[in-house]
């Protein structure tokens, strides 16, 4: 498209996180200020937490087509070899905590963790949420980390790691990271921090434990989530249920569209169309979502597994796109590092990182 040619009524969207240089620019009109032109439109047939994270400032800014969404998976085999039930609904944080005080051991046969937490922005997240915290108050506002809720939820998540001690804490200078497929989870771990450039000098890029791992929450996808063993859980609960969603494909109405309203209608239809073709978008629909519908585009999963997809999906919470690409980082280096290498309190590192976060969103 030349820079002189008018901008289409309806422009697909493959990185939510342009959102809000998109509408700065100009490119884009908030979604919901486009209906109002025909009348109102009922978005509440879409994933909650997909809403959430096409919205900017207080406005829709694009209609989600498919996202990507964190469950707990857990690897059948290691649980039934333990003895310990499959996850099931309700689940609970102390009952995940308990299975994986039974399912973390080393033995003659090898190391095994019972969950993945120490660099896991999912699993936080979603601690934070179900214990009735929240990252952001109402339409984006203050940061909302150290609040009472979101603290209870912070300490249980360090608890996991340096108390009951069923994920691993790599010491200082040091690295582990989680790896997936349909054979089994592991967490491999290495004795010192990559240099620039490659091993640099100490063969840090080589692994030097490797450990079976149970379970851990993260996104299924196409592949490490199928019928041989990793299987989808219901993420566990306190207050309620909650976990992190992200979209990855979506429309939004052109700024120079002629009717915005008959624009706005035509995504809705076509949002629609494409939920019930098996088409991925690289993720799974979030427009009225069923297990149906999920196996259908990830034909390869147990119709369980895609239920509980789609469950997932309705208790589903998102994060503004302006802070989405950067919370791992922010939360690694100002909330869970410090945390872990006792350099900070609880109370303290989440101030840090609201202050961080803050001064992010007003740039």
């Amino acid at each position: 498209m030349d820079s002189g040619d008018p901008l289409p009524d309806l422009l697909m969207i493959s990185n939510m996180d342009e959102l809000p240089l998109l509408y700065s620019e100009g490119v884009i009109e908030p979604f919901d200020q486009a209906t109002r032109v025909e009348g109102s439109i009922d978005l509440s047939a879409f994933a909650p937490g997909a809403m959430e994270s096409v919205s900017w400032q207080g406005q829709v800014m694009a209609l989600p087509l498919s996202s990507i969404i964190n469950t707990l998976t857990y690897d059948s085999d290691l649980l039934a070899n333990d003895g310990v039930a499959a996850p099931s609904n309700p689940w609970t944080w102390a009952e995940m905590i308990e299975a994986g005080k039974q399912l973390t051991y080393s033995n003659d046969e090898g190391a095994q963790w019972g969950t993945y937490a120490h660099a896991s922005v999912p699993l936080l997240l979603s601690m934070i949420w179900s214990h009735g915290g929240d990252v952001f108050g109402a339409q984006g506002g203050e940061v909302r980390l150290a609040d009472p809720p979101a603290i209870k939820a912070i300490e249980l998540w360090r608890d996991m790691i340096v108390r009951h001690r069923i994920a691993p804490n790599p010491p200082a200078g040091t690295f582990a990271f989680m790896r997936a497929g349909r054979n089994g989870m592991e967490v491999v771990s290495f004795d010192q921090l990559p240099q620039r450039g490659g091993g640099g000098g100490g063969g840090g890029t080589q692994p030097t434990e490797r450990a079976r791992l149970a379970t851990a929450v993260r996104t299924g996808g196409g592949q490490g989530l199928g019928p041989e063993r990793i299987h989808a859980a219901p993420m566990p609960l306190n207050a309620t249920q909650a976990t992190w969603v992200a979209p990855v494909a979506g429309l939004s109405v052109g700024a120079q569209a002629k009717d915005t309203g008959l624009a706005a209608q035509a995504a809705v239809v076509l949002s629609r169309e494409l939920a019930q073709l098996p088409v991925t978008f690289f993720g799974y629909p979030v427009y009225g979502a069923t297990g149906e519908r999920i196996k259908q585009v990830r034909p390869s999963l147990r119709i369980e597994d895609a239920n509980i997809i789609a469950e997932a999906l309705q208790y589903s919470r998102g994060l503004p796109p302006l802070i989405a690409p950067y919370l791992g980082s922010l939360f690694q280096q100002h909330l869970m590092q410090p945390i872990l290498s006792g350099e900070s309190t609880v109370l303290d590192a989440a101030q840090q990182v609201s202050i961080a976060m803050q001064e992010m969103m007003r740039q």
